[in-house]
């Protein structure tokens, strides 16, 4: 059936919602200091921004799952083939038996060029769409821009009104000379409220590109170290999507003359390096469902010379409704630190939340930058941040992960090169090492 035949033959392809309500947000600042000593050198000042979404009082019903625009980028290069291509194959099916009739499903596969084996359409006839899939056949390179244009095509003929955008890229390899304009799509992604979750399949990709294209969109990056995870792995994707409430959460920082920002991380739900790209910062923090928290650790360099109260920064969060596509009223709210030479400067602990926040960020930044010694050519330092990672994580109680890490830094001193697989290991185990749930309190 042809697009215009579906669209007439369903015309209540979206359920109305003409007077959904406004999205409530709870926005909540700790500050790492109360006082600060007045100084006209830089201070370290941290903030954890915690957003959060009221949780639904009344039961879910089918009629509350969000219908979905989804597009499948299925990377069909020559070296997906065999399990790799199989199971993503049979993911795929398992997403096609999934879908609801207020759907609109599309599936484009990659590799020098695209095709878009299932062009995108509502209430897809599950036996003939998953033939279409079986056909999909391994060949050529990895060229993901193609595969991401083509794609960006099916989703805007199935946009509407109510209707939540996503892309799910799986691939296994990496993309040569196209970066950049990989990224800037993702970025036009994330301002239209088009997240994108990215999949790597084995070690043979770039975690950084991957994670880069899924952050600035405002999406989510996964590895995945066993192809026979890929179904579990791509139906827990779907499940939450379809509990999305509010499709695009920004945040904003304005910070004020006395404060510079160095660093900013989400901390839940997962551990991710935000990017800072210009003033006022905004970043994109994706979808939210309902009862769910965005949290995000701020490092500010201050600098004061005057007693009293000084204003750091201005911070906001903005929702997209999704029936509307309007943007909520911004939640704001003003930090401010106290610059005083009394005692009290010296005895305010650090609060524990942030404390938290912090040792899980230097694990993080720790890999990144033993990563970064390695191509310097400095073999020991980088031998020696990844010991101090495997100390830090058996702190923490993550034992298995801590061996990893150790096994990095022997592989380090014998090879001078990093292990691809371990690095992932090691990456996206320590990206979910949230330091509190994401459906809980963290204040």
């Amino acid at each position: 059936m042809r697009e215009e035949e579906t669209r007439r033959l369903n015309p209540a392809t979206v359920p109305s919602q003409q007077h959904e309500p406004p999205v409530p947000l709870t926005l909540e600042v700790t500050s790492s200091h109360r006082y600060l000593k007045p100084s006209e050198s830089p201070q370290a000042f941290y903030t954890l921004i915690s957003v959060r979404h009221p949780e639904r009082h009344s039961e879910e019903s089918p009629a509350d799952r969000t219908p979905l625009n989804l597009c499948l980028l299925l990377d069909r290069s020559t070296s997906m083939k065999g399990d790799r291509l199989h199971q993503v194959k049979a993911a795929s099916k398992q997403i096609i038996d999934s879908l609801l009739p207020t759907d609109y499903f599309s599936l484009v596969a990659f590799n020098d060029r695209p095709e878009a084996v299932v062009p995108s359409g509502c209430g897809v006839e599950p036996a003939l769409t998953k033939a279409m899939v079986s056909t999909i056949q391994a060949a050529g390179g990895t060229e993901i821009l193609q595969g991401l244009l083509a794609a960006r095509e099916q989703l805007r003929k199935g946009h509407a009104q109510g209707r939540l955008d996503h892309l799910v890229l799986l691939t296994d390899g990496h993309t040569y000379g196209d970066e950049r304009p990989c990224l800037n799509l993702a970025r036009w992604a994330g301002s239209k409220a088009i997240g994108i979750t990215t999949i790597g399949i084995g070690a043979d990709w770039n975690e950084r590109f991957l994670d880069q294209l899924a952050v600035i969109s405002g999406g989510t990056s996964y590895y995945v170290a066993d192809v026979m995870d890929i179904p579990r792995i791509l139906g827990a994707i779907l499940m939450q999507l379809r509990t999305v409430t509010i499709p695009s959460l920004t945040l904003t920082i304005e910070p004020y003359p006395a404060a510079h920002v160095v660093e900013i991380f989400q901390v839940s739900p997962v551990l991710t390096h935000l990017p800072i790209e210009s003033l006022p910062i905004t970043v994109t923090l994706g979808t939210m469902t309902a009862g769910e928290k965005r949290a995000v650790l701020v490092e500010y360099h201050v600098t004061s010379s005057q007693l009293g109260q000084t204003p750091i920064a201005q911070v906001s969060a903005t929702a997209q409704m999704l029936s509307s596509r309007n943007q909520c009223q911004p939640t704001r709210q003003a930090i401010d630190a106290e610059f005083s030479t009394a005692a009290q400067t010296a005895n305010t602990p650090v609060p524990s939340t942030i404390v938290s926040a912090m040792r899980r960020v230097t694990l993080l930044k720790l890999q990144e930058k033993a990563s970064a010694d390695i191509i310097s050519g400095n073999i020991n330092a980088a031998q020696e941040r990844l010991d101090a990672v495997a100390t830090q994580l058996l702190d923490l109680g993550q034992a298995e992960l801590a061996q990893v890490a150790a096994n990095q830094a022997a592989h380090v001193a014998h090879t001078q090169a990093l292990s691809t697989e371990a690095s992932k290991q090691l990456h996206y185990g320590t990206r979910a090492l949230s330091p509190f749930d994401s459906k809980e309190g963290g204040q």
